[in-house]
């Protein structure tokens, strides 16, 4: 399906938030085929002959556009970006309406972050040639990443238009009506994708999680399936099927799908808080107590989870180290009243009543709370 290009726009990009989600559909695809003249055949010579060979062609006929062209495009291959710059602004210097040199001086800058020359050299390309899908899908992407959303949708719709079957472009339309809340639509062009793409672990991710924002679960938690068949590397996507099962009550499905998650990644802090809340939820505290250890070893400021390890050391009746776990939360967050609050009712059943007289004191204060009720329940996980 082309190359993918991830973390593509400093503009908002369409971000799931429900179930925490990952963000994964930042992914936009460009094209990045190159069009010129006499196209270079790194399997039948190797690269740096090849790029001999043109060079030679050159000093022979310094004057032909294509030459330079494919030269340019036989540099990037080779990574040699400044030489492939020459090359291609040679070609126009020769020849300013060469549609190729215009089109892959437009990739060179894109791969390079160079937005606004790339853009440039798009618009220039698709003024010589209106009809090339391709020049049509790249500039959109780029005018995906600057914000211009409705700017990249007409250039995508326009892409397809050309070549209905073009799943690149169709994709990234899909991502558009994403970012705009229109999942229908999104559903549909996504769709239309896994038809040509049926194999495509990304598109039926995508699906999944347009299905989710949609109200359609069941079809969503079916994607995901989908493409933990496809990819069974995807700790997301069964992450992903593990919150829909939690939305449904089904805990046993969930935690399974937890656990498949961390299995393929351990350390991943998004998985492991969602099996920590709900093993907690299940009552099942000293699992989910060692969860919460280990996000805290893997991020020791993590003063939420020092909170709840406090907790569950509290309803244990491990006083001791239910102070020390939301001391430790304290000393990173001394501005969250909540730590103070399950201070003070710590302190309370281990019958000092001093010191919690003083964390609730704090927990008022910082929570702007005027109620002068000091609480008298014994402790309860909040």
């Amino acid at each position: 399906m082309g190359r993918p290009i991830p973390g593509v726009s400093p503009a908002p990009s369409p971000r799931p938030v429900f179930w925490r989600v990952v963000p994964l559909l930042s992914v936009l695809f460009l094209t990045t085929g190159f069009h010129s003249g006499p196209r270079p055949d790194p399997g039948a010579k190797p690269l740096e002959a090849v790029i001999a060979t043109l060079e030679e062609a050159i000093q022979r006929d310094g004057k032909d556009p294509d030459l330079w062209t494919t030269l340019g495009v036989a540099y990037v291959a080779r990574g040699l970006q400044e030489e492939a710059e020459k090359a291609l602004l040679t070609a126009l210097g020769i020849k300013p309406d060469h549609f190729g040199a215009r089109y892959n001086l437009g990739v060179l800058y894109a791969d390079q972050g160079k937005a606004p020359e790339a853009v440039e050299q798009y618009r220039k390309a698709i003024a010589l040639r209106p009809r090339d899908p391709e020049a049509h899908n790249n500039l959109g992407v780029l005018l995906w990443r600057e914000g211009d959303f409705e700017g990249a949708l007409r250039h995508y719709e326009e892409a397809t238009a050309l070549r209905p079957h073009y799943s690149q472009a169709l994709y990234n339309m899909g991502v558009i009506y994403l970012s705009k809340s229109r999942y229908d639509r999104a559903i549909e062009v996504w769709g239309r994708v896994r038809a040509l793409e049926p194999r495509s672990p990304l598109v039926h991710y995508s699906l999944a999680v347009a299905y989710g924002f949609n109200g359609q679960f069941e079809e969503a938690m079916a994607a995901y399936r989908r493409v933990a068949e496809l990819d069974p590397t995807n700790h997301e996507a069964n992450t992903n099927l593990g919150l829909l099962y939690e939305k449904k009550a089904m805990v046993r499905e969930a935690l399974e799908a937890y656990d498949r998650a961390l299995a393929l990644k351990p350390d991943d802090i998004r998985t492991l808080n969602a099996r920590a809340h709900l093993l907690r939820k299940s009552g099942r505290l000293p699992e989910a107590l060692r969860d919460y250890e280990t996000l805290v070893r893997l991020n020791p400021e993590d003063a939420e989870s020092l909170k709840l390890i406090g907790q569950i050391h509290a309803r244990r009746g491990e006083l001791d180290l239910a102070i020390d776990a939301l001391k430790r939360a304290i000393q990173m967050r001394a501005d969250y009243p909540q730590l103070h609050y399950d201070l003070s009712l710590v302190y309370r059943q281990k019958g000092l009543e001093d010191e919690a007289r003083q964390e609730y004191a704090v927990y008022r204060l910082k929570s702007l709370s005027f109620d002068s009720t000091f609480p008298a329940d014994d402790y309860s996980p909040k």
